[in-house]
């Protein structure tokens, strides 16, 4: 009989387990833009250079001495579309890198810890 007890109790302490599981997947995260020049034309094959500080979160207790700086490099695509999948809630520069130049702001986000989604559009004026 206490070893009917020790399995029922075994098999709910497993679900109960699995299920707390489950709640804690989290959703992809996504920074969506699109880039083009003065007259529409997409900026294709363009390098975006992401640099700015995340925010602090509680489950990171050593972020207080530690180094909050997050710097990421993207690329464009044929249609100056660019993406950014899970960058850490926090405020950033995006900036368009060309060679030979100094890098140029596109766009200054500040992206708070419950965001999901940002989608933006950018034009740019080339000097070449």
């Amino acid at each position: 009989m206490k070893v009917v007890h020790f399995a029922i109790v075994l098999v709910l302490v497993g679900l109960s387990l699995t299920l707390a599981w489950e709640s804690q997947a989290q959703s992809v995260k996504l920074v969506n833009g699109q880039l083009s020049d003065a007259n529409d034309v997409p900026l294709s094959n363009q390098t975006i250079l992401i640099e700015g500080r995340k925010k602090l979160q509680w489950v990171n207790a050593w972020g207080l001495w530690g180094n909050n700086t997050v710097k990421f490099r993207a690329i464009t695509d044929q249609k100056g579309f660019v993406q950014i999948v899970d960058l850490p809630a926090g405020t950033y520069d995006m900036k368009l890198v060309v060679p030979g130049g100094a890098p140029t702001l596109l766009k200054k986000l500040d992206l708070p810890s419950d965001y999901q989604t940002v989608y933006f559009k950018g034009k740019v004026e080339l000097n070449q």
